[in-house]
């Protein structure tokens, strides 16, 4: 339950998902650290969001996943809207908007 870990476990996440192809074990990596960051920092801190969109990129490479990607999509892109309103140009929503918008490109 401490942010370090977590920042641990998402760094992990990355690794698995870019170097070794681990998908399944790169989002139960995600799916932690976004626990924990949640839990520290609230759904709408930057890293929570970060985390929500690498889960939600790494559940688009998944087969049977694209609900899951789907959800973590839109509370990312939600969470980013409502943390970074006044700042339109922000990285982080941007990053929200680009997944969101990746997950209705494979939806059809």
């Amino acid at each position: 339950d401490n942010p370090l870990t977590a920042v641990a476990l998402r760094k992990r996440g990355n690794a698995r998902r870019h170097l070794g192809g681990n998908l399944v074990a790169s989002k139960n990596d995600y799916e932690a650290a976004t626990r924990v960051f949640i839990k520290a920092y609230g759904g709408e801190s930057s890293e929570a969001i970060k985390a929500m969109i690498e889960m939600a990129e790494t559940l688009l490479g998944i087969p049977g996943e694209l609900d899951a990607a789907e959800g973590y999509s839109r509370r990312a892109h939600a969470a980013a809207c409502k943390r970074f309103e006044d700042a339109d140009d922000h990285v982080v929503l941007q990053e929200a908007r680009a997944t969101l918008g990746r997950v209705h490109s494979a939806r059809g």
